[in-house]
């Protein structure tokens, strides 16, 4: 072949590789197929998200124990939580947001003199997720909440039990959405033994698990997904 005709043969093979490369790229971010998951953990260690550390978890649940905000209503949870906004509910209330990235059960029991502090009048908590991830036994998680549940009851505080938001199958399978979804017939039923209030998250807390137009990453919900949160607290409040 004349090497006229040889550059301009290898520059657009060159280009097809680019434009093949490139389309296969945006089929693995878009569908997350092999490799999504080894890339994914490589930028993870390279660069670490804030919200994948127990950096921010660390700084978060520092900054409560500083801060001594008194409120009428209290949101204690996860990240489901953390990412939400509450006042709209709410007009006329002040409203204080103690939800922290990850936390289970467990955590929150351990951070609950800061909550206290702000001496809420009424607290609503949505938690169990992280708890059902991390192969905490169902039994242990009731018995957390009954702690926690417990330990607001005794100061006070007006406790409302949320439903625990479900999970992507795509994500965290059927055992676990099963898993999930026993416990929010477990929580309804604690609920009734310590005479506090059970409201249901709807769609959110579906017993085939979380649909794809509520999540952005199979466990975090989009602003549909909180549209749905926020319309079952206004439910909750005109009754």
């Amino acid at each position: 072949m004349k090497a006229r005709f040889r550059l301009p043969i290898l520059f657009c093979l060159f280009f097809l590789l680019l434009l093949a490369a490139f389309a296969y790229g945006v089929i693995v971010g878009k569908n997350r197929v092999f490799p999504y998951q080894l890339i994914a953990s490589a930028k993870q260690s390279i660069s670490p998200s804030p919200f994948e550390s127990t950096t921010h978890r660390e700084r978060r649940a520092q900054l409560f124990n500083t801060v001594d905000t008194r409120t009428d209503i209290v949101f204690i949870g996860d990240s489901h939580t953390e990412f939400g906004l509450w006042d709209g509910p709410f007009p006329g209330s002040k409203v204080i947001n103690r939800g922290i990235h990850e936390d289970t059960t467990a955590d929150v029991l351990l951070r609950l003199d800061p909550i206290l502090a702000t001496k809420p009048k009424q607290a609503f908590i949505m938690l169990g997720v992280n708890d059902i991830i991390k192969g905490m036994a169902i039994d242990k998680i009731i018995d957390n909440y009954r702690l926690i549940v417990q330990s607001l009851k005794n100061n006070n505080i007006d406790v409302v039990i949320q439903s625990t938001v479900q999970c992507h199958v795509s994500l965290c399978g059927r055992e676990k959405i099963q898993s999930i979804h026993s416990l929010n017939e477990q929580l309804q039923q604690l609920s009734t033994n310590e005479q506090v209030r059970f409201l249901s998250l709807g769609n959110l807390s579906d017993s085939q698990g979380l649909a794809t137009s509520l999540t952005f990453d199979g466990i975090h919900l989009t602003p549909v997904g909180y549209q749905i949160w926020h319309s079952a607290l206004n439910q909750y409040v005109s009754e």
